[in-house]
């Protein structure tokens, strides 16, 4: 990169402006200044890449007044090994270059990328995580619904007004687990929560690192629900709500239940350990059973195809994937899918 090629956290730390980098495609997590630059200079590739894009949220403020904000949701292309396009960033600041007039005190207002074709919108879901995740590591007070949600958690009786509940507020609630006692008292309720509830708590919980009690309590409810044959939906739930627990062990013991019951057909569920359990798929063991069950399921080679290339933008996963595809001890339906994407010479010697 020449000294000439501007970056977007120059470009804003030359203007004063306090910017803060999420990461929205397989999970919310901030990133650091210095590593989103080695992003953007293409020293390393986007670390969790989701659909072969880097799905970003950049929330800028005025360092003297954090009220001034303006956040920008960027789906960025990314090469074939992962690197954010530089063409891409330059046209960002570019568009930053000519819209600065439109900037208040230093910060462009959401306007500037107006026409921008890399805008997206996330869904309701992460855009309420998103606006709690920031007002936590700002310092900021959770929304107003944050108070009756815990209100709500924290009652014997959980059968009725549920309906009335914040999506804000349950965010804000799962964002800040380990404040007020929360967890605990998640924990305490966590089987008796109206249905309805249950699968939002659960789908908000992806986003955060439950704590042994809580991972272990989902995992027993992974558990009933794989021995009842519960629908693939809530155990889809159930998994992704696993993917970031703190206990390692909680997540690849409910990844390989799975892998090993009959729910292991359903691609919808192979996708939730794909897309939010990737960092478990490093083992092994469970790399090997997940492949034998994408090979079959029932979704047909599509489904195996359009999974597995996602997973091979990550780079560690790419070669760990390509030594286990390659292994002679595979089933007949592994290679048979495997030559379907690859092409007959993919399993020969190199």
């Amino acid at each position: 990169m020449s000294d000439q090629q501007v970056t977007l956290t120059a470009l804003f730390k030359q203007a004063g402006t306090a910017m803060r980098i999420y990461d929205l495609g397989r999970r919310i997590r901030a990133f650091s200044a210095d590593e989103f630059e080695r992003i953007e200079t293409q020293a390393t590739p986007y670390p969790t890449p989701y659909l072969q894009h880097a799905w970003i949220a950049l929330l800028l403020w005025n360092p003297k007044s954090a009220d001034e904000n303006a956040v920008w949701f960027l789906k960025l292309p990314l090469d074939e090994q992962g690197f954010l396009l530089s063409a891409v960033r330059d046209d960002i600041v570019n568009r930053l270059l000519q819209n600065v007039q439109s900037s208040i005190d230093g910060v462009p207002t959401e306007d500037s990328l107006k026409e921008n074709p890399f805008a997206f919108k996330p869904s309701d879901e992460k855009m309420a995580l998103f606006h709690a995740k920031a007002a936590l590591d700002n310092h900021q007070a959770a929304s107003a619904y944050y108070e009756p949600v815990q209100q709500f958690i924290s009652q014997p009786n959980l059968d009725t007004g549920w309906e009335n509940l914040s999506l804000q507020g349950l965010a804000d609630f799962v964002v800040r687990l380990e404040q007020s006692g929360n967890e605990a008292t998640l924990v305490n309720v966590l089987n008796q929560l109206p249905e309805g509830l249950h699968a939002q708590v659960l789908g908000l919980l992806e986003h955060a690192k439950p704590c042994s009690d809580l991972s272990e309590k989902l995992l027993q409810q992974l558990t009933e629900a794989l021995s009842e044959n519960r629908d693939p939906v809530l155990i889809s739930l159930l998994i992704r709500a696993l993917s970031s627990a703190k206990t390692e062990s909680h997540t690849h013991q409910a990844i390989e239940a799975v892998l090993n019951s009959s729910a292991a057909q359903s691609a919808e569920l192979l996708a939730a350990i794909a897309t939010r359990c990737e960092n478990a798929l490093l083992e092994p063991t469970l790399l090997t059973l997940f492949l034998e069950a994408l090979a079959q399921c029932d979704a047909g080679q599509n489904a195996f195809s359009r999974i597995l290339a996602d997973l091979m933008y990550l780079p560690v996963h790419r070669v760990l994937m390509v030594q286990a595809l390659r292994s002679s001890s595979v089933s007949d339906a592994l290679k048979q899918a495997t030559d379907q994407m690859f092409g007959p010479h993919f399993r020969q010697p190199q």
